[in-house]
């Protein structure tokens, strides 16, 4: 199929180059394979033609990512992999690690990760990738899983809760955290949560204080409401409301 749509040079380097290192290749990799057939300055104009004609995606300088008839011009990475690519000790956080645990639905325009180094975002087709440098101390909360066949590093549920309320503290950022531990109270793993916010500092600790302090009373009232609904069913209708109105200090409820 390469050779229908390339000229018979491109094809073969191409071929060449991803048997021996895969859909990510360097120009010094090229080169390694091809030093003894083409000068350098041939090989970076078929590279830079290739890319011209989306076989390449440059991901960065002299780094490329070999694409295929099905998606000509445009990377098949997951945006977890390009993440971490661009900044080896990273891990993606925020609203794309609860996306990555079915917590959050939205399209995202911005990946954001958690880095030991300091760096400037990449935008890669339509996404921005952003990094936000953190100290040791907090760089941990992350789990190594694969995502399209790749290793790839994302945050947990209840790291990515945290990071967003310590490194972006707003009121939307507060809200949205609160709507998740309300929703998915029973999903999270609040011993593990427990364990975080003891590394983390007094101010987020206060912050989820109340957040847990109210969805712990929303499922009591809950807890409640299902007990209720469970006397009436078992007594009956007249005895269950009888019931229920001295449960709840004789307020009754409306027929």
């Amino acid at each position: 199929m390469r050779k229908s749509l390339l000229t018979q040079a491109q094809a073969h380097i191409i071929d060449r180059v991803s048997l021996k290192y895969g859909d990510i290749i360097t120009f010094d990799q090229a080169m390694n394979v091809f030093g003894r057939d083409y000068s350098r300055a041939y090989l970076k104009r078929i590279m830079s033609q290739l890319v011209r004609n989306g076989w390449l995606v440059r991901l960065k300088k002299g780094e490329y990512f070999i694409t295929d008839l099905s998606n000509l011009g445009r990377t098949s990475l997951s945006v977890y992999f390009i993440a971490n690519y661009y900044v080896k000790d990273s891990y993606v956080s925020f609203g794309q690690a609860l996306q990555y645990h079915g917590m959050y639905d939205q399209l995202l325009s911005t990946v954001i990760s958690l880095s030991l180094t300091q760096h400037k975002s990449v935008v890669l087709e339509g996404i921005t990738y952003r990094y936000i440098k953190t100290q040791d101390k907090y760089y941990y909360g992350y789990e190594e899983v694969r995502v399209d066949g790749r290793v790839v590093r994302v945050a947990t549920a209840e790291k990515a809760l945290i990071d967003m309320i310590q490194f972006h503290r707003t009121a939307g950022a507060v809200d949205m955290v609160a709507e998740k531990v309300m929703n998915y109270y029973h999903e999270l793993d609040l011993d593990r949560l427990a364990h975080y916010l003891a590394r983390s500092n007094q101010t987020v600790r206060r912050i989820f204080g109340t957040i847990l302090d109210k969805a712990r009373d929303e499922e009591n009232q809950q807890r409640s409401a299902e007990h209720m609904i469970g006397i009436v069913k078992v007594a009956g209708e007249g005895e269950g409301k009888r019931l229920l109105a001295e449960t709840s200090g004789g307020s009754g409820i409306a027929a």
